[in-house]
């Protein structure tokens, strides 16, 4: 089963099962952004930059387990004090030249209990926990694979 939520987000898929899917969402958020430095923990409204998506996800009420996937200890201590668990991302998934899609499979590779993998862009700080409610409620009422 795959989400892939447009333009807030996107997912892998494991495997369904016959009860309430778990979902769980990953935020990437590594330390060596080249544009703006440290942009994921930048203020924004008094807050760090991911807060917003995080605790979005969070209160959405939507996912078993909202992590963040770095490399940086800073982003690390904001994503903890978030409410957000960590994941510890390879170097060669950080790099100014990894794709997503790398961060993500090494998530996967480490993390493989759940339905429904929502990927959370930490520079999507608008987004609110209804959309979260709505993408999940739109993909299960078409049986959508993604």
């Amino acid at each position: 089963w795959r989400w892939k939520a447009q333009g807030r987000g996107r997912a892998l898929h494991s495997t369904m099962s016959a009860q309430k899917p778990r979902v769980i969402a990953v935020v990437p958020a590594r330390g060596g952004s080249v544009g703006i430095p440290m942009k994921n923990i930048k203020p924004l409204g008094g807050r760090p930059l991911l807060d917003w998506c995080v605790r979005a996800a969070i209160d959405s009420g939507v996912f078993a387990e909202v992590y963040v996937s770095t490399d940086h200890n800073d982003i690390a201590a904001a994503a903890e004090k978030t409410g957000a668990k960590v994941h510890w991302r390879a170097a060669e998934t950080a790099t100014s030249t990894a794709s997503t899609e790398s961060a993500l499979e090494d998530f996967v590779a480490k993390h493989s209990d759940f339905d429904v993998l929502c990927l959370i862009q930490a520079t999507s700080p608008l987004v609110v926990p209804a959309d979260f409610q709505k993408a999940l409620a739109e993909l299960t009422a078409h049986q959508a694979d993604s």
